[in-house]
């Protein structure tokens, strides 16, 4: 009876080596995959951006229209150092940043409410389910011009537009990371149709005087808003979803 105990024991030690061994392979195939990703990425940017800015230099690119790399670093210090038309750019970033946030927790609460209570009570959503198409195909964008009208040039018009975008979303799809981003812009056309601060209403402007790199400026910031605001959002879901066992997928790439 030692003899097969001890073979047994043997091909067990063996089995969990080469299985330690495949999964360390895995993973070690995982991080140089995002090695390469990244560097790709890098790559790509430097390519757009500094073939964007030759162009440009070269007059092949009309920096008239398109502006360049250049001209939008030197638009970004400048209102750094010297503000917007309309106060610090720090207060037109968190002016847009507190009506995302805010349109975007009245649309997820809505979606997720009335989305519950009409999975519970099926007749009340028989009743409801042809206007809900209706305001669906409706492109809701238009509403911002109605919430201005209403609402007036403060927040609420802003926060409204970005609530309901972001409600058909949770409703039809439950995606909070695309639910932000249409947040954001919800709030960027609300300040572009009419409002005293934000960085849709620093947009409208450089737009009516001509300056494209005021234009690309305050686009990459608010790319570096949404990019932040996804990246706590990916942070929150793995803090709730603690719980849930890794997939294989997930747990390959730790």
């Amino acid at each position: 009876m030692t003899e097969p105990t001890a073979a047994t024991s043997v091909i067990s030690s063996r089995t969990t080596t080469d299985e330690t061994a495949v999964t360390a392979d895995v993973r070690a195939s995982a991080r140089r995959r995002r090695v390469k990703v990244w560097a790709a990425r890098l790559a790509t940017l430097v390519i757009i951006i500094g073939g964007w800015q030759l162009l440009a230099s070269a007059k092949i690119v009309d920096r008239f229209f398109w502006g360049q790399p250049s001209g939008i670093v030197s638009q970004l210090n400048d209102w750094v150092r010297h503000g917007t038309a309309y106060g610090s750019i720090w207060v037109q970033i968190w002016t847009t940043f507190k009506e995302a946030v805010l349109g975007f927790l009245f649309g997820v609460l809505a979606g997720v409410i009335i989305g519950v209570l009409l999975g519970q009570f099926r007749f009340f959503a028989e009743v409801l389910n042809p206007y809900i198409k209706v305001a669906n195909a409706i492109p809701r964008i238009v509403l911002g011009s109605l919430f201005t009208v209403a609402l007036g040039l403060g927040i609420a018009a802003k926060v409204s537009l970005a609530a309901v975008l972001v409600f058909f979303v949770v409703f039809f799809i439950a995606s909070l990371h695309v639910a932000f981003g249409l947040a954001i812009i919800g709030a960027i056309v609300g300040e572009f149709l009419g409002a005293q601060k934000g960085l849709g209403l620093v947009i409208a402007t450089a737009q009516n005087n001509f300056n494209p790199d005021g234009v690309f400026a305050a686009m990459f910031i608010i790319a570096v808003l949404a990019l932040t605001a996804e990246g706590l959002i990916a942070l929150l879901e793995r803090r709730l979803l603690s719980w849930r066992p890794p997939s294989q997928a997930e747990a390959a790439a730790a």
